[in-house]
């Protein structure tokens, strides 16, 4: 992939099959705004990802020039961490699930958890008070949803508990613990190298692993920085692949907009396929 140019082609298109989509869609309920919500989440973080890849300069005192100008592959793996768990998000609530009782579960039990989050935040104001209290009422007509739901009924004691009151959404009948994003990826399509390799790399960035902060430090001094920022690039131009495509299966006048674009689904296509079968070693990349 020659990764800037068909980056930005990708990012464009995500744009144009996600504006085509907007407006009043008759009979939706929530769960297709929410959709919405995550490909523009997934988007803004795609898209910064693009312009912090071009360096990023700041006007300082201490430079000479009064400019510092750096690039910044550390914030680059942040993002794109950000934009691909955005994706998986999206391909596990409103992709992989098949029968209508599962699509509600998983999203009722995502919803839980975000409205739980928040919470715990400490009130600072009236407006933030009154908010809380009209998510408290949410919470409960989304535990009673669940608790009629036949997915959420094939959990354990236990589960149930950690899925109400703990916000754990990947829960599943089968499974002991949560779901991980590793199996997310891998049940997306993504190959191993992408779904924990790449994913695990990402982490040890957004969690400042000390590993990390030796090659930031590295980074600075030679051209392993554009090493470092190709292979996130590479990774979230096959997400917006991938998340162009799911998106348009889930939502008709999208994927209109997609089919007319002979070229722009080739490209789709392409990357999607590339996403598969990448290994170490691919020239592809």
């Amino acid at each position: 992939m020659n990764s800037e140019q068909d980056y930005m082609k990708l990012l464009d298109l995500l744009a144009r099959v996600v504006e085509a989509n907007k407006g009043p869609i008759p009979g939706a309920d929530d769960r297709l705004a929410d959709a919405e919500n995550l490909a523009n989440k997934f988007f803004a973080h795609a898209a910064s990802v693009l312009y912090l890849s071009r360096g990023t300069r700041v006007e300082l005192s201490i430079s000479p020039s009064g400019q510092l100008e750096f690039l910044d592959p550390a914030s680059v793996d942040v993002l794109a961490r950000a934009a691909f768990e955005a994706f998986l998000v999206f391909h596990y609530i409103f992709i992989a699930p098949d029968a209508p009782k599962e699509k509600k579960y998983r999203y009722w039990a995502w919803k839980i958890a975000g409205l739980t989050e928040r919470q715990k935040l400490p009130v600072s104001t009236e407006e933030h008070r009154q908010k809380l209290a009209e998510d408290k009422k949410n919470i409960y007509k989304l535990h009673s949803k669940l608790r009629s739901n036949a997915v959420f009924q094939q959990l354990t004691g236990k589960q149930q508990n950690q899925v109400l009151e703990e916000g754990k959404w990947r829960l599943l009948p089968g499974y002991k613990k949560q779901m991980s994003w590793r199996q997310i990826a891998t049940n997306a399509g993504l190959a191993k190298i992408l779904s924990s390799d790449m994913y695990r790399h990402l982490s040890g960035y957004a969690h400042s692993g000390s590993i990390s902060i030796r090659q930031i430090l590295k980074s600075l001094e030679n051209k392993e920085r554009f090493i470092i920022m190709g292979a996130a690039m590479n990774l979230i131009t096959i997400a917006i692949a991938n998340f162009i495509r799911k998106y348009c299966d889930l939502l008709p006048r999208a994927k209109a907009a997609l089919t007319a674009d002979t070229e722009g689904s080739e490209m789709v296509d392409m990357c999607i396929q590339i996403g598969q079968q990448l290994s170490f070693g691919d020239k592809s990349s």
